[in-house]
């Protein structure tokens, strides 16, 4: 399995091969290191043997995907995604293809200014939604084309209510 390590002063791929009972073949660039790890108590001390050099390690886990290691009297954090966790955050920070513009609290749609088939950018304004007495901005979250208006000016809507759906640029 590939892994991505991102620690204070390097970032690097680790392909770790586990060769069962706690040994491991760890590739990182160029070099191959060989090693066994097995845990001496419950509280995340480990005995390490790595190619061939004997260590005591303690590693403490601050959530699923970042550890605190001490390893050689050195101490350092890292944090490290698999292969399928990485697509997965690449995929979810990706620009959506379509989206919509929601109304944030219940009010009144004051004004709009698109109209289907305009280009919009990130945070460009699409109207004013009037709630309690107090006019507020809609803007767009990302950058994209309107495709549909789906309210009217007057129109009472609800929070959360989908007042226009964009595409993507590029789905032109």
């Amino acid at each position: 399995m590939k892994y991505f390590v991102k620690m204070a002063h390097a970032d690097f791929e680790v392909d770790l091969t586990d060769l069962g009972n706690g040994h491991y073949s760890l590739k990182i660039g160029d070099r191959v290191i060989e090693a066994d790890f097995h845990a001496v108590d419950a509280h995340g001390q480990y005995a390490c043997l790595l190619d061939g050099r004997s260590y005591a390690a303690s590693i403490a886990e601050q959530d699923s995907q970042t550890l605190d290691v001490t390893i050689g009297g050195e101490s350092f954090s890292a944090h490290a995604q698999d292969e399928r966790e990485r697509t997965a955050g690449e995929l979810a920070t990706a620009r959506p293809v379509a989206e919509v513009i929601k109304a944030s609290m219940p009010g009144i749609v004051v004004s709009l200014t698109v109209s289907p088939g305009d280009v919009l950018q990130e945070g460009q304004a699409v109207g004013i939604l009037e709630a309690m007495k107090m006019q507020n901005e809609v803007s767009a979250p990302h950058g994209g084309v309107v495709a549909e208006v789906m309210v009217e000016t007057g129109q009472a809507v609800d929070s959360g209510q989908v007042l226009i759906r964009l595409e993507s640029a590029s789905d032109e």
